[in-house]
């Protein structure tokens, strides 16, 4: 044979003819052992980080294809009111900025007829514009295809957010700088009008007022604080809230807070009639 193993009582072992000595063959065996060892724990790390780079990858798809955001309605030119969890702070800014849109949308006043006459293009299945007696005719813009974080910065424009028209919902968003900057002036059992491209008007009463300070402002998938309940939830939490559900109506803009002008979000929620 050409590999024999003997074992004396001095702790040698022959193999193919060599003497090892046992501490020496103990110490190859350790050896070995270290080594396959160490190839194990490269393993382990490779497959560690591996799994750790796809929990991250599949956690972006999952925001970008299947979370629900909140859209960003501000920019750094804001005018909207100033609102804090306990009331309007400086009402005096706010009842003036109010008044003077108020008198602006006044001179500038159309009647409803009118209006749907202005914004009628033929397409019957696609909202042209929104109306209040009291308040706005804005034309409706839409979104570019896979880009539901747009909102139109056209002055006395606002924007169909697409997500919400997949759930069955209206949902219209506007600047709070811009067009959503009226938004702050309806109250509960006003009426908005929706028209559609064809003519065809939908009539939706307001229902419920609804204010969240945004704990990450300029995200769309920030966490929320409700400021009537102080209830915190996320940003698809909320978006099942107020888009989700029996068919209505959602204006959104954001809620200034000092200079900080995506600090919250304004929800009008109005229910058909």
């Amino acid at each position: 044979m050409d590999l024999k193993l003997i074992f004396s009582h001095d702790c040698q072992v022959t193999e193919n003819g060599i003497k090892i000595d046992c501490s020496l063959r103990t110490s190859i065996n350790s050896y070995r052992s270290s080594c396959q060892r160490k190839t194990m724990m490269r393993a382990l790390k490779t497959k560690t980080i591996l799994l750790i780079t796809g929990v991250i990858l599949a956690t972006q798809v999952f925001y970008v294809f299947f979370a629900w955001p909140i859209p960003v309605t501000a920019s750094i030119i804001p005018s909207s009111p100033v609102v804090n969890e306990l009331a309007i702070i400086d009402p005096e800014t706010y009842d003036s900025a109010k008044t003077a849109r108020s008198e602006n949308n006044k001179q500038k006043f159309v009647t409803l007829n009118d209006f749907v006459s202005s914004v009628v293009n033929g397409e019957d299945n696609n909202i042209s514009g929104i109306y209040s007696e009291s308040e706005f005719a804005f034309p409706v813009a839409k979104q570019p295809a896979g880009n539901p974080g747009y909102v139109s910065t056209k002055e006395d424009v606002v924007t169909e957010f697409s997500m919400a028209k997949k759930y069955g919902v209206t949902g219209i968003i506007a600047h709070n700088y811009l067009a959503g900057e009226d938004f702050f002036s309806l109250e509960i059992g006003e009426v908005v009008e929706v028209i559609y491209g064809d003519g065809e008007i939908l009539s939706y009463e307001i229902t419920s007022i609804q204010s969240y300070q945004a704990l990450s402002p300029n995200s769309a998938t920030s966490q929320f604080v409700d400021l009537a309940t102080s209830e915190k939830i996320s940003a698809s939490q909320l978006f099942k809230r107020v888009y989700m559900g029996k068919k209505h109506l959602t204006l959104q803009t954001c809620i200034q807070q000092g200079t900080e002008d995506s600090w919250g979000r304004l929800f009008i929620i109005a229910e058909p009639i």
